[in-house]
């Protein structure tokens, strides 16, 4: 991780928490930096709160889905 990289997700989960007053949801931390970085600049330039669960694929029933979170 370069040190600009870090300072920006820094930046990017304070005004993420300053904006909408919660903290980023956990699942986030699956996606590498720069996908974390642009998922929440994008989540704070469309006003929107990103969900504290998401649906993933199920790899133990096909066709199922599970909630993570």
């Amino acid at each position: 991780m370069s040190l600009a990289a870090g300072f920006a997700w820094l930046q990017c989960r304070w005004d993420y928490q300053q904006r909408f007053a919660v903290a980023i949801p956990d699942w986030i931390c699956c996606y590498d930096l720069p996908q974390r970085t642009s998922l929440v600049r994008v989540a704070l330039r469309l006003g929107w709160v990103l969900p504290d669960r998401v649906l993933l694929p199920d790899e133990f029933h096909s066709g199922r889905w599970s909630v993570w979170g």
